[in-house]
């Protein structure tokens, strides 16, 4: 088997969560080597941080500002220091009966609740999985700072209503119309400024999901 297939396999088995029998119908391989060439790859990646610390990285305080925010005058230069989004997103996983209470979420399914940040240009560059279902994304965002996620001096990431205001997340105003098309006041304004930038990891997420 290539290590072109094999990687297909692998991308094929995280997209859709399908069994070993339907990955040999639609590989024609043997179950054992679907097994092996999951089994090898997943470990290969996770053992390999170096992989995540290339291509996963958080800008710095020198890191150009976007050309499509730069030159969007919605955007800029109202939100010129931010670096980008950040969000929780959950993803289905299976968990031992005995261990599975706490990873139910809120829509009652079993999941892990993943912290993300991604810039404006839609790449990736923090993550922290692990967590279960039933963790709030500001418990999530606690761990990320006291466990390394460093935001650049004066500059911040755009986070919803979930997650507290303070210096590294500007978050919408609280009491106040988020998603309004015709706002009749500075808060609404910003508010539905704030929604159109932080909606790029909404599209990140509907796009690898």
């Amino acid at each position: 088997v290539t290590a072109t297939e094999q990687l297909a396999i692998l991308i094929y088995y995280l997209i859709t969560g399908n069994s070993n029998d339907n990955l040999q119908n639609h590989f024609q391989r043997s179950a054992d080597t679907i097994s092996k060439c999951i089994n090898s790859l997943t470990s290969s990646i996770v053992l390999k941080q170096s992989l995540m610390d290339q291509y996963i990285v958080l800008p710095d305080g020198h890191t150009p500002l976007c050309s499509n925010l730069r030159h969007d005058k919605i955007f800029y230069p109202y939100f010129e220091k931010g670096i980008g989004a950040i969000d929780g997103t959950h993803v289905k996983v299976r968990v031992l009966i005995q261990k599975v209470k706490p990873y139910f979420d809120r829509s009652n399914n079993i999941s892990q609740n993943i912290l993300v940040c991604c810039d404006h240009n839609m790449s990736y560059t923090y993550v922290l999985a692990g967590w279960e279902g039933s963790a709030a994304d500001s418990m999530l965002w606690d761990e990320a700072r006291s466990t390394g996620l460093a935001i650049p001096p004066g500059q911040y990431l755009l986070g919803n209503a979930g997650f507290a205001l303070n210096e590294q997340c500007l978050t919408p105003y609280k009491g106040h119309c988020y998603h309004l098309r015709d706002p009749v006041n500075k808060e609404e304004l910003f508010n539905l400024r704030h929604v159109d930038a932080l909606s790029v990891i909404e599209r990140i997420f509907g796009f690898d999901k």
